[in-house]
């Protein structure tokens, strides 16, 4: 075989790429793989359960948690500087945005108790089956509901 042949070979898509095939060049062989590769739908198209979106929620509400503690830190050490950084601290939180920052996370406190629950259920060695998951996915979701509404109804006859 010549030089030639073996050029001319190159030229021509090859349909099989194997381990042994290493006398093409990466590029062609990257180029051949990728056009033998399943296309997959995006992430997008797909439709998760509620059980996978609350599991997803239930690491996004314990970061929400943290930041709730550090704006708690701030907070009392403002309360610890003295009058004019708690009353800015203070005029902050009464505000629309430190009111909606103050609910959102009691609701993840709420919503991240229950599921630490359901893990601690799921830990005895119940709860595994679909019907179960759906079930206390959808508790979940209505028992932090109903604690967020307690605190709030609390709140407003208590302090009004």
């Amino acid at each position: 075989m010549t030089s030639n042949d073996s050029n001319a070979n190159r030229s021509q898509p090859f349909v099989d790429v194997g381990m042994d095939d290493r006398s093409r060049p990466i590029a062609e062989r990257g180029a051949v793989m990728a056009a033998k590769r399943p296309l997959s739908p995006h992430l997008g198209s797909y439709r998760l359960p509620l059980t996978a979106i609350l599991s997803i929620s239930h690491r996004v509400s314990g970061v929400f948690l943290v930041a709730g503690m550090l704006v708690l830190v701030v907070c009392l050490m403002a309360g610890a500087a003295g009058s004019a950084p708690y009353a800015r601290i203070h005029a902050f939180l009464n505000g629309v945005l430190g009111q909606a920052f103050i609910w959102a996370w009691l609701y993840a406190l709420f919503f991240h108790l229950c599921h630490g629950v359901r893990h601690l259920v799921w830990d005895t060695g119940n709860g595994f089956s679909r019907e179960h998951q759906n079930i206390a996915a959808y508790l979940e979701l209505a028992i932090s509901l109903l604690f967020s509404l307690m605190v709030f109804l609390a709140t407003c006859f208590l302090w009004s």
